[in-house]
């Protein structure tokens, strides 16, 4: 029990991670509506409970618990909370994306900044492979990852997939090739 506790919190805190990866701190506005579905539903059998007594009905008070029991219970069991976060973190990572694709090539050690880089940028490098060597005249960039944008993203929506990136990577300074051109 304790073991599945605590993989929910890890789960947790990975899907606040990732949507502040690339939301920044805008993005704990998601967490936050999720602790507001908590206190609802943990006030409400209180709150509930409370009105109930300013009647002076014994019968009235125990009515108003059950119903603020069982709505606790629903609440709870369907997760509202948790699905507040789970619905974000798929918009970003594995919701509708656009057509438009760049290839992108880079060194491994280089992968980690520029996944940050890029979903700072609301862009989403989605699958990411190691080759054996990289182009002829640039063998270190043996890492390929191609770039898409979600469709919640905001950023760069004039410029292609491709200028977003390359001008992403040129700010933080990492080595890369996109579709063919050197950053």
């Amino acid at each position: 029990m304790l073991r599945a506790a605590i993989i929910r919190v890890n789960a947790y805190r990975n899907m606040v991670r990732e949507i502040v990866s690339f939301e920044g701190w805008r993005g704990l506005r998601w967490p936050l509506t999720a602790l507001a579905w908590i206190v609802a539903a943990l006030a409400f059998p209180a709150a509930a409970a409370i009105v109930a007594l300013e009647i002076h009905s014994v019968l009235l008070v125990v009515a108003v618990a059950v119903v603020a029991a069982v709505a606790l219970a629903v609440l709870w069991d369907r997760r509202s909370w948790w699905w507040v976060l789970v619905h974000r973190q798929a918009a970003w990572l594995d919701g509708p994306m656009s057509v438009e694709m760049a290839w992108l090539n880079l060194r491994p050690e280089d992968h980690r900044a520029a996944d940050f880089a890029l979903r700072r940028a609301h862009l989403n490098g989605r699958a990411g492979n190691r080759l054996h060597q990289g182009p002829d005249d640039a063998l270190d960039l043996n890492f390929q990852v191609h770039v898409r944008r979600p469709d919640v993203a905001t950023r760069h929506l004039d410029a292609t997939v491709s200028d977003a990136t390359r001008a992403t990577l040129r700010r933080a300074g990492i080595r890369a090739r996109i579709d063919g051109v050197d950053v």
